[in-house]
């Protein structure tokens, strides 16, 4: 059983056998912040014994850089909720959503502080596995369409600042549904997963990779010079991409016809660029294939039309 508080009113000594069996980690600490009683759910969540975490300070179980802002309310007397971390004894933190009351007497003066903390570590992983979900393709783990129209509206605002220019690929795999029909779904999935390795090997660190869907990527270049450039390095992209592939004890072979959009100004949209990176692709694809095409843009220049706003 957990340990009684040293010396507490009648009804705090009440709400400690009331929080005995809470699932929630419960702790009362006294107005020196000096713990004076915990349930067995924060000595789970903490993986102190009753005996460690009693000699210890709230302060020295958790807080971060909010506990400055956490202390100010309960020295004034007041309740504070918010998320923190609890330490673990092994190292490593736990997300808590906590609730700090204080317990006055018939004085009004506090005599102790009353902390409820609800585990949340698991539901922020889960959350953001939920959101790669829904940002990422979930065979390959590349970015999605949604996810690469997002950077790019990023990557087009930062350019033209330092100079620079940013770009567009639309990458389509020629031959590549000969051997999905040839080999099944199966070797056709092998084969995405090893071109998107071979792409995401291919850029600079600062550059993305993006599965459109089906045998489609995207390229998204960040920081070029000019156009030559990017047509540069697309044709190494496609150089890459034809290099045979030996899968399940099977010789490969595909290629890629690659088309390439230089964004003209930093208000550029970021659609109509990837739109107009696929014509100059389907350019590439009817010169045979395996080969980088040039986006011609419209004179004005149509696709500088989008607004700026975060996404």
């Amino acid at each position: 059983m957990p340990s009684k508080p040293t010396a507490p009113p009648e009804r705090q000594s009440l709400l400690a056998r009331a929080l005995s069996a809470n699932a929630s980690a419960a702790l009362i600490a006294g107005p020196d912040g000096r713990l004076q009683w915990v349930n067995q759910a924060f000595l789970r969540l903490s993986g102190y014994s009753e005996r460690e975490a009693l000699r210890k300070s709230r302060q020295q179980l958790g807080w971060d850089a909010r506990a400055a802002r956490i202390l100010d309310a309960v020295g004034a007397g007041k309740a504070w909720s918010g998320e923190t971390i609890v330490r673990h004894k092994r190292g490593g933190a736990r997300l808590v959503n906590e609730v700090i009351t204080p317990l006055r007497d018939e004085e009004g003066k506090i005599t102790c502080f009353i902390a409820l903390q609800h585990h949340i570590t698991g539901r922020r992983r889960s959350d953001a596995s939920l959101r790669h979900l829904a940002t990422h393709d979930s065979m390959t783990g590349l970015p999605n369409k949604a996810c690469f129209l997002r950077e790019q509206r990023r990557a087009l605002r930062g350019a033209h600042t330092d100079g620079h220019l940013a770009a567009t690929l639309f990458i389509d795999l020629d031959r590549f549904k000969a051997v999905n029909d040839t080999y099944g779904h199966r070797m056709g999935d092998r084969l995405l997963l090893a071109v998107a390795r071979r792409l995401k090997a291919a850029v600079r660190q600062d550059d993305l990779v993006a599965r459109l869907g089906g045998d489609e990527f995207a390229m998204l270049l960040r920081s070029i010079t000019n156009p030559a450039a990017a047509l540069a390095l697309a044709a190494d992209v496609a150089r890459s991409i034809s290099r045979p592939y030996v899968l399940c004890g099977l010789q490969l072979s595909i290629g890629a016809s690659i088309g390439v959009a230089v964004a003209p100004s930093p208000d550029a949209n970021a659609a109509r660029l990837l739109d107009l990176a696929d014509q100059a692709m389907y350019r590439a694809k009817k010169r045979g294939g395996n080969c980088a095409e040039l986006a011609s843009l419209p004179n004005p220049p149509e696709i500088a039309t989008e607004e700026l706003r975060t996404c």
